[in-house]
C-alpha cells in the first residue's frame, strides 16, 4: 500500500448550507474541486455521521472531517509523477 496523508478540518459555520465538495474546495484551496469531487466519491471524506460518497451533500457548518489523500494525489501536488513517487516518505 502507497503513502497516504489525512487532513482533519472542521467547516465554518458560514459553509452552511454549501455542496461538499465546494465547502471543501473553499477550505482547501491547493485542490481542485474536481479532485476533491473525486475523493469525495471514492469514499476519502469522513465526517461524526460516518463515509460521505456524495459530493452535492449539503453541509451545516462546524463538521469536523478527515480527507484522506492517496499516493497519486501526493504526488500531483508535488509535481511528481505518480510512479517516481512510489515508496517515496510523506512528510
Amino acid at each position: 500500500m502507497g503513502a497516504e496523508k489525512s487532513i482533519n478540518l472542521i467547516l465554518p459555520s458560514t459553509a452552511a448550507g454549501l455542496r461538499l465538495d465546494r465547502a471543501l474546495a473553499i477550505e482547501l484551496p491547493q485542490h481542485s474541486r474536481e479532485r476533491l469531487k473525486a475523493l469525495v466519491a471514492s469514499g476519502r471524506v469522513c465526517a461524526a455521521s460516518g463515509v460521505s460518497r456524495d459530493p452535492a451533500t449539503k453541509v451545516r457548518g462546524g463538521e469536523a472531517l478527515t480527507l484522506t489523500l492517496p499516493e497519486h494525489v501526493l504526488a500531483a501536488l508535488a509535481g511528481l509523477d505518480p510512479d517516481q513517487a512510489r515508496g517515496a516518505e510523506c512528510v
